[in-house]
């Protein structure tokens, strides 16, 4: 007789029991991150600090390294006039320079240079021979106020009226010509009273030609309505001599001039009176 076994089994559905869901956790050294973050900060300011600091310690080295050169001033003694009231003579600075140089240097404010040269005439007749000529520098002595000319011919002087308003003691002067220029030692014009501000560009020019004062000094006026502007010595070295002298003439300067000639003992020689004109508006 057989047996009969019978197993039972449960079987429970998958769906029956709840799902466990799985989750995956990290979990960060943030002690570890800190302290390397701190150190890589620590690291690029030191390294910043650095370079700067190198930087900045080459550019304040450098200027102490040029070497600094200073230029010495060449002494000199000035003179200068003291002003003087209005409608008088500007004032004019005299700089005497080093022994080495021999030279005088002239410097106007407001007014003008006085500029001149002179020069030796070549021969004027066959049986006179003139003496070379050295340079020599003319003493300029500065503009003063002065009261209207006194100067006047000498008794026996030979006074010819060569143009308008021009008057020469013939006896020792040839020449006597105002100028707007000079060129190869002669003027380059005759300008007649009335003078117009185009005809010249900031200069006037008195040339002379003296003869028979060799060795002696002569003097170059310039009078501005009356009042002495420029006064400028002249030594005269052969016995025919050809010289000039010259004058800045201000735009305000307008109306009457005057250029005398005198020896050193203010005998006149030569008188010329001339009119700047106003410029038109």
């Amino acid at each position: 007789m057989t047996q009969r076994i019978v197993i039972k089994t449960k079987m429970t559905e998958a769906k029956s029991q709840p799902r466990r869901i799985e989750t995956v956790g990290y979990q960060y050294h943030w002690r570890r991150i800190i302290s390397a973050v701190c150190v890589a900060s620590f690291g690029v300011t030191a390294l910043s600090y650095g370079v700067f600091t190198s930087v900045y310690a080459d550019e304040a080295q450098t200027p102490m390294n040029v070497p600094i050169s200073t230029v010495a001033m060449p002494s000199s003694d000035m003179i200068e006039s003291a002003p003087m009231a209005e409608g008088s003579v500007q004032s004019t600075h005299i700089v005497d320079s080093a022994p080495a140089a021999d030279a005088l240097t002239v410097q106007a404010e407001k007014v003008v240079e006085v500029t001149q040269e002179t020069v030796g005439l070549e021969k004027s007749a066959p049986t006179v021979a003139l003496e070379e000529q050295i340079p020599t520098e003319p003493r300029i002595t500065a503009p003063q106020n002065a009261l209207p000319s006194q100067t006047q011919f000498a008794a026996d002087a030979q006074v010819a009226s060569v143009a308008l308003n021009a008057k020469v003691d013939t006896s020792h002067i040839s020449r006597a010509v105002l100028t707007s220029g000079i060129e190869n030692r002669e003027p380059i014009n005759v300008l007649k009273h009335l003078v117009e501000p185009s005809r010249f560009q900031e200069k006037l020019y008195f040339f002379t030609e003296i003869k028979g004062l060799q060795g002696e000094v002569v003097q170059h006026l310039w009078f501005h309505q009356d009042q002495l502007m420029a006064d400028i010595t002249l030594p005269v070295s052969t016995p025919r001599y050809r010289t000039y002298s010259s004058k800045n003439i201000m735009p305000s300067q307008t109306g009457e001039w005057r250029v005398e000639v005198i020896t050193q003992g203010g005998q006149l020689l030569a008188q010329k009176s001339f009119r700047i004109l106003a410029k038109a508006p």
